[in-house]
């Protein structure tokens, strides 16, 4: 029978060689940023805003131009492109209306001793960070981190996935024509000038991608010490409880496995269930994926393509020529959406699919099933779908992942300034958010120390007298709990006590007596005995 063809408009990914930076500019281009932020440039919240807000429209007001882009980078359906894109206003928006908060001065109530002291917590910016998108995500995985490393003050360096080389394309022109030059850059490329960046010193490395390449980077950043957030994807389990509403969760796994043809690091890679439900399950899946589409499935626009040749050819070997659908066409890069029960050494189970194939594994207990996905590589996200909270909160007590949502799929991702990442081999470091700020800037831990104190700290002289002794032995911390085993589990969140609200008055007169005697401004001992009071409150 001859293959049917596709009547959608063709892809036509661009050329873009003639946007790669020079590989020897590559090291003037990061010195000149690094020079700009020396002049704290940056610093100002004012800049940062203004610069977000223009992040804000170079989005908004080219929306369909990125759409367009990602249908020929990847063969995108528009929807899951204008969604992508509404996911990154939103995180903007977010960022803009909280930064000032998340980079106000943080107070740390300290243990009783220096609790008569300012003790605080600054953001300060790290300097310049380099962030490496995904082709599959060309917006959320540059946005997200930008949000984050323009809110905390630091000039970047921006490396479009060269499998998205329309996404690149409009990054390179509308960032030039809208944002300050002089704090960022983009560079276009592929493995030489990418290589180059890894060269370089940088203080921050934003990639998302496979987990072998950021192996890669992370052994180039641990050279020059830089620290980096990695998201790396995995293989997804959903857990099928027996107590389940099976249609509902046959048609969340139908649209989270084949939205953008399954190119999704959030996608659920195989389901695990009882063997009394399975034949029910892949007919309903399979059902509610003739509900999406309309026939012949490879002339809908709403459903995607994988990425290129080599993609098609990596996901149909893992299927075996048995296993290939005959709708599948290698020259439109199509493959059909596949429910498939296999066993554990399966090859669909030996890495992540990416593409629209869901694996099927049937267990026995869900002990079992825990110790299965356990034994490989820690997660992206764990799914599981029950009625019985109880059984849903024990598949996240016993997994390891970086995401979850109960009862549906990839959602976890859509809340503005809910962290995101990975754990273990899926990744490390959170984007989004306050999380994502936190990773671009360094914490600051800032004690001031009134001279005062000396009288409670003197013992830390050599020529100590009795009285610093006895007042830093009555500072030592108290323990709430005793040598007893489990004496540890009564413990409430404050672990550690200094000794009653008597002895603390006492203390404070001895101080404030040795003070006056020698001299001393009051507005220090009025802050002095507030400190004192907030010791006696807690105790």
């Amino acid at each position: 029978m001859a293959e049917v063809r596709s009547t959608l408009p063709p892809r036509s990914p661009q050329d873009i060689r003639h946007l790669y930076v020079p590989v020897h500019e590559i090291a003037d281009k990061v010195h000149a940023l690094r020079e700009t932020f020396k002049t704290q440039k940056t610093f100002p919240i004012s800049f940062r805003k203004e610069q977000l807000r223009r992040l804000y429209y170079v989005l908004e007001d080219h929306a369909d131009e990125f759409a367009d882009a990602m249908y020929h980078d990847m063969g995108k359906p528009r929807k899951d492109s204008l969604m992508e894109l509404g996911n990154c206003l939103t995180e903007i928006c977010h960022t803009v209306e909280n930064m000032e908060h998340w980079l106000a001065d943080q107070e740390v109530k300290s243990d009783p001793r220096f609790s008569m002291a300012s003790t605080r917590i600054k953001r300060k910016p790290l300097g310049v960070a380099l962030i490496i998108t995904a082709f599959n995500a060309p917006l959320t995985t540059a946005v997200w981190p930008l949000s984050g490393a323009i809110a905390g003050g630091n000039c970047f360096v921006l490396k479009p996935a060269e499998n998205s080389p329309g996404v690149a394309a409009l990054w390179t022109k509308y960032l030039f024509e809208n944002l300050d030059n002089s704090f960022h850059t983009v560079v276009n490329g592929e493995i030489p000038e990418t290589t180059e960046l890894l060269n370089q010193k940088f203080d921050q490395i934003s990639y998302t991608g496979s987990t072998a390449v950021g192996r890669i980077i992370a052994t180039a950043a641990a050279k020059n010490l830089t620290p980096c957030v990695l998201e790396l994807g995995g293989k997804n389990p959903v857990f099928i409880d027996r107590n389940v509403d099976l249609d509902d969760a046959a048609r969340k796994i139908a649209w989270g496995r084949t939205m953008s043809a399954g190119q999704a690091c959030l996608c659920p890679d195989y389901i695990i269930v009882h063997p009394d439900q399975t034949a029910d399950l892949i007919a309903k899946v399979e059902h509610h994926w003739s509900q999406f589409w309309s026939k012949p499935l490879i002339n809908d626009p709403k459903y995607g393509r994988i990425v290129h040749k080599r993609a098609y050819d990596r996901i149909t070997s893992l299927l075996g020529p048995s296993r290939i659908p005959a709708e599948a066409s290698e020259v439109d890069l199509f493959i059909p959406p596949m429910i498939l029960r296999v066993e554990k050494n399966d090859p669909l189970m030996s890495q992540e699919i990416f593409g629209p194939i869901v694996c099927v594994l049937e267990y026995s207990s869900v002990e079992d099933a825990i110790s299965f996905v356990n034994s490989g590589d820690r997660p992206l996200a764990v799914y599981p779908f029950s009625q019985n909270s109880k059984w849903a909160e024990m598949i996240l007590q016993k997994t390891l992942a970086g995401t979850s949502t109960v009862n549906d799929l990839m959602m976890s991702v859509w809340p503005a300034g809910f962290e995101f990442g990975g754990a273990g081999e899926s990744g490390y470091g959170k984007f989004k958010g306050k999380a994502s700020l936190y990773n671009f800037t360094s914490a600051m831990t800032i004690l001031e120390m009134p001279k005062w104190m000396d009288y409670l700290t003197g013992v830390r002289f050599p020529n100590a007298t009795p009285l610093d002794d006895w007042l830093a032995e009555m500072g030592k911390a108290k323990p709430k709990f005793s040598r007893e085993v489990g004496s540890a589990e009564k413990v409430g969140k404050e672990s550690i006590v200094s000794t009653n609200g008597m002895l603390a008055c006492a203390v404070a007169a001895i101080v404030v007596a040795k003070f006056l005697h020698k001299g001393g401004d009051f507005s220090d001992i009025g802050r002095w005995v507030g400190g004192i009071l907030n010791v006696t409150a807690g105790l």
